[in-house]
């Protein structure tokens, strides 16, 4: 991931889903003061505005100016407001922001046209105080920001040009481009550093999870992805599978062929265990040393089972020949497969983990280069129900 996904779709000015969507919310919440605060100035300027109008205004213009600015403007400002307090409203922020800013736009029109009694540099200075509130203010990202400032200009050009000359339009319409070209420029480089900020977040945090030698998941991620995996099976009453991987006398490898060798082929294993994670919640980490976990969400024993036999075949045929070991001429694995409903279970995630490497255990001692298999019913019978929920435990 880098800031060159800023070019995926240059024409929205978007990453691809589901990456905009998590920048999108990213951006709100870093945003959610502002706006609050922005909408409730607004709010407050608004009903100070009334209150002036009612008292300086021509008696026969209060109606049409009170009704309109309380009755719609008002509503909206104080809607937004409590939207940005509700969780599920808080989405819809950026649609009631256009909103706003075409509700504004039509109302200057309105009031412009019809009700106004204001000379033109008034009338421009509030157009002008309203494109900056527009982009500054209301939290709106790029493109909702340009299509309420371009309604709120329109209106500007419309209601001068029906109540002025023609030298007002252009020589008070040139003047309110120009801001608005200037907050346009201002506000997109401001969107691209957040989205490039975000991309380097990302990528960030995506290196503290991920194992610098094999690409693959690192401890700390795969107890980030297995918590979040855990709880989403317990609430889908949905099963789970891990085995957790040994590549067999490895410690005789590395010392016989050199640490280099070992490498290699730790990272060519890593590769043909990366490669079994193919659906999108499936998940390959490096546990440690010489041994992987491989999670399988959704899966029932038998299917799971397939997979890291199949894993388990791929490896010895990788046909790395590994002289010193006493179960065959070639590199081998050993695993242990462990499968269970977390609704069902008195278990914690370290215990299941537990469960997995008791397993692998079994494994070994079976004679290596096979995979061991405990289910539903094996599970009681092993050591990890020590390893109930909401204990802290660490790996045995």
């Amino acid at each position: 991931m880098n800031s060159t996904q800023l070019a995926v779709n240059p024409a929205s000015f978007s990453f691809q889903h589901p990456l905009e969507s998590k920048f999108r919310k990213v951006y709100l919440t870093e945003s959610i003061s502002l706006i609050r605060g922005a909408l409730l100035t607004g709010f407050l300027f608004l009903l100070t505005f009334l209150a002036l109008d009612y008292w300086i205004a021509e008696p026969d213009l209060n109606k049409w100016s009170t009704s309109i600015s309380a009755g719609i403007l008002q509503f909206l400002a104080l809607a937004m407001l409590c939207a940005t307090f509700h969780p599920t409203a808080k989405k819809l922020l950026p649609q009631l922001g256009i909103t706003l800013g075409l509700t504004i736009a039509a109302t200057f029109l309105l009031l412009n046209v019809f009700v106004t009694t204001e000379t033109l540099n008034t009338t421009f200075s509030s157009y002008v105080a309203v494109t900056f509130y527009i982009y500054f203010f209301l939290g709106l990202r790029f493109w909702s920001a340009l299509v309420a400032a371009a309604a709120l200009f329109i209106s500007f050009v419309v209601a001068t040009y029906l109540q002025g000359e023609i030298t007002d339009v252009i020589i008070y319409g040139t003047y309110l481009l120009f801001i608005n070209l200037v907050c346009t420029i201002f506000l997109y480089n401001h969107e691209t550093n957040c989205r490039k900020q975000f991309l380097e977040s990302l990528t960030l945090n995506d290196l503290v999870r991920r194992d610098p030698l094999t690409g693959l998941a690192n401890r700390k991620g795969l107890a980030e992805h297995l918590q979040d995996m855990w709880a989403n099976a317990k609430r889908e009453k949905k099963p789970l599978a891990l085995a957790l991987i040994d590549i067999d006398h490895f410690k005789d490898y590395n010392d016989h062929y050199g640490h280099q060798a070992g490498d290699r082929c730790l990272i060519n294993v890593a590769e043909v265990v990366g490669k079994a994670a193919r659906r999108p919640l499936d998940f390959a980490a490096r546990f440690g040393g010489e041994e992987f976990m491989l999670l399988l969400p959704g899966l029932n024993l038998e299917e799971a089972e397939k997979i890291i036999g199949q894993l388990r075949r791929e490896i010895e045929h990788l046909n790395i020949l590994h002289q010193t070991s006493p179960t065959a001429n070639q590199l081998t694995i050993s695993a242990g497969l462990t499968h269970l409903y977390p609704h069902e279970t008195s278990r914690s995630i370290q215990g299941f983990i537990q469960l997995a490497d008791e397993t692998l255990y079994e494994a070994k001692q079976r004679g290596r280069n096979r995979v061991s298999v405990s289910g539903i019913h094996q599970n009681e019978s092993l050591q990890t129900g020590l390893f109930k929920n909401n204990e802290i435990t660490g790996r045995a």
